[in-house]
């Protein structure tokens, strides 16, 4: 794909529109507020952009390969390591054993993924160990063992079959290993990181530093084979082999996960979030990031209970109200939806933001996403505040949406005054104006609006 614009040639790329399918510029872009945490929309579809300009500053993977080997050397990886050396040195080689090798797993695989994804996504390791064991990974371990075992029933059914084709499969799916270890990571999904497709597709992208952590996998996996088989090893040399093997096991994720960083664009992997808390600073108690992590790992309930903290903490976060009601509106949680959002927009108008609410308002409408206001002060609000020509249509939709089951309701005389004023003076349906004028001479009694009516039809006929 071409890294220029498309509209711009001469000019490098610094968004990419999905939908489209397109390359823009920064001078295609309006530029953004410092203090918005929101891409840029695609100037043909209203789609959010991905940033390119990230792309540019990832360092090569076999320049940074120094870097990442030293990272299981740093303090919190190297408590993890070493304590979990101990523990699994000093596990009997029996049942028990066994069953306490389980239980030890659980966090440990954890704490692989999480290093794994922390990687990927292009953040900092955290020094705390709390954030390396949020087991929001919860169950990979069961998917791995799932996985595994549909793999060997699968070839071991294929071998009744044909005894060459199952061969070939165990080699392939033995080599692709890491590969359904990085896509477990992506998707989360035990049918996606068993999908042979995709296991091919990271192993030529990634071409031979796939093969440098395969290498350190296969590394591992001799250490544990024997460990495994010397009975009578001492405590202290196995503790070394282990700390040796957990060393290797970690440098495969996180060398995995710098591969998808580097490759994001190829795997279709979100790497937003450290822009998001890049752009945060600690202290800021408003920060939506970690509201927007958990919407990119599609954690929506998490989400949803930060926000409503949010909003009952201050009801006129504009914010946390319009980042809840767009997560419902993705959801296809109407009820709710609309509780929210009739709710706000009233505390809007309420609060003199009728220009904020027309044109969010808007963006509802853009994104297809169905809400009606309720209110005729509402909607007279903002509908005067779209008398332009990129939301007049909009208005006079939800005017006639709101006069449909009722062609009075209260204030109407306002609502057909605004109503005739987009028709006559943007949407050049002046004949339509005069009805809806005549309509409030004869049926108003209030002499203001009469007045206002008569004055305005002698302006327009």
């Amino acid at each position: 794909m071409s890294k220029n614009c498309k509209y711009h040639p001469k000019k490098l790329a610094g968004w990419f529109c999905s939908g489209c399918d397109v390359n823009f510029c920064n001078e295609c872009i309006p530029s953004q507020d410092d203090n918005s945490h929101n891409y840029p929309k695609c100037i043909l579809c209203r789609r959010s952009l991905v940033s390119l300009s990230i792309a540019e500053k990832i360092t090569p993977f076999w320049n940074k390969l120094s870097s990442l080997l030293l990272v299981p050397f740093r303090l919190n990886f190297l408590l993890v390591i070493i304590l979990s050396s101990a523990v699994l040195a000093l596990l009997p080689s029996d049942n028990i054993g066994l069953f306490f090798l389980s239980i030890v797993s659980v966090p440990l695989v954890e704490f692989m993924f999480n290093s794994m994804e922390t990687q990927a996504c292009g953040e900092e390791h955290n020094s705390n160990l709390s954030h390396s064991f949020s087991f929001k990974n919860t169950g990979t371990l069961f998917k791995l063992l799932v996985s595994s075992f549909c793999v060997v029933m699968l070839l071991t059914k294929i071998s009744h079959w044909n005894n060459s084709l199952s061969l070939l499969l165990s080699v392939f799916f033995i080599l692709g290993f890491p590969a359904s270890l990085v896509i477990l990571m992506m998707e989360k999904s035990v049918i996606a990181m068993a999908n042979p497709v995709k296991i091919a597709f990271i192993i030529k992208l990634f071409g031979t530093a796939y093969w440098l952590v395969y290498t350190l996998l296969l590394a591992a996996a001799f250490l544990v084979f024997q460990s495994s088989s010397n009975e009578n090893l001492n405590i202290i040399p196995g503790i070394l082999l282990n700390i040796f093997t957990l060393y290797l096991l970690v440098c495969v994720f996180l060398t995995s996960g710098y591969l998808v960083f580097q490759y994001h664009f190829e795997l279709n992997f979100t790497i937003d979030r450290q822009l998001f808390y890049k752009s945060e600073t600690e202290s800021n108690k408003d920060s939506l990031s970690e509201i927007n992590v958990f919407i990119q790992e599609g954690r929506f309930e998490d989400a949803q209970t930060l926000l409503l903290e949010k909003i009952e903490k201050n009801p006129l976060d504009y914010k946390a109200n319009e980042k809840l009601i767009l997560l419902y509106g993705v959801q296809g949680k109407d009820y709710f939806l609309n509780r929210v959002a009739q709710a706000y927009f009233l505390l809007l108008i309420e609060s003199n933001k009728g220009r904020h609410a027309a044109d969010f308002y808007c963006d509802l409408v853009r994104r297809d996403i169905l809400f009606l206001p309720e209110t005729t002060a509402v909607i007279i609000a903002i509908c005067e505040q779209m008398k332009n020509k990129d939301q007049f249509n909009i208005a006079i939709e939800l005017i006639e949406s709101h006069l449909k089951p009722n062609p009075m309701p209260d204030q109407w005389e306002k609502l057909y005054f605004i109503q005739a004023s987009l028709l006559a003076e943007l949407a050049n349906r002046t004949h339509e104006a005069i009805i809806l004028l005549e309509v409030i001479m004869k049926r108003s009694i209030k002499q203001e609006l009469l007045q206002r009516a008569e004055d305005y039809m002698s302006v327009i006929d």
